[in-house]
This record gives structure tokens, C-alpha cells and sequence, in this order.
């Protein structure tokens, strides 16, 4: 590619969003920030399924967050007591 100018310059943000807790990501976080949901005044629900699933219900008085493991990457490895075969 000699003689050639290569313009490969992009211009862009990137954001990182950090964790709350173990299983309550940035991913979760930043769909919280994206949605709005802790600035309205109706009650809303807010859900991530991926390896962790993840849930959030409130409105701009409260939220509610749970999260577990929803796919097979964690699959019963958060189990205190075993799992089904």
C-alpha cells in the first residue's frame, strides 16, 4: 500500500458503564440511564436476559433490581442446594 493515504481515523465515543453488584452489570446500568425509568413517575420494568438475567421495577421514588443466571455458562452455578438433571 505504498504511496497510499490510509485515512483510517474514526470518530466516535466510547462508554463504559461500570458494575453495581456481581451479577448487575454495566449493560443493565446503562439500559437504566438510556430508558429513564428513575426520572418517571409511572412504574416501569426494565429487563436484561442474557448469561445473567436481570430485572428492575420503580419509577423517580424507587427501584427494585434481582438478578440471576439465565444461561448455560452459570447454569446452577450459583445453586445452594442443587438443581434438576
Amino acid at each position: 500500500m505504498e504511496g497510499k493515504n490510509l485515512n483510517l481515523s474514526i470518530d466516535g465515543y466510547v462508554y463504559c458503564f461500570p458494575s453495581v453488584a456481581n451479577y448487575f452489570g454495566g449493560d443493565i446500568v446503562s439500559g437504566l440511564l438510556y430508558t429513564g425509568i428513575y426520572k418517571k413517575e409511572e412504574l416501569s420494568a426494565f429487563i436484561d436476559i442474557g448469561t445473567n438475567g436481570e430485572l428492575v421495577i420503580g419509577n423517580k421514588d424507587f427501584l427494585v433490581a434481582a438478578s440471576g443466571a439465565a444461561g448455560p455458562a452459570l447454569e446452577g452455578g450459583i445453586s445452594k442446594f442443587g438443581m434438576r438433571a
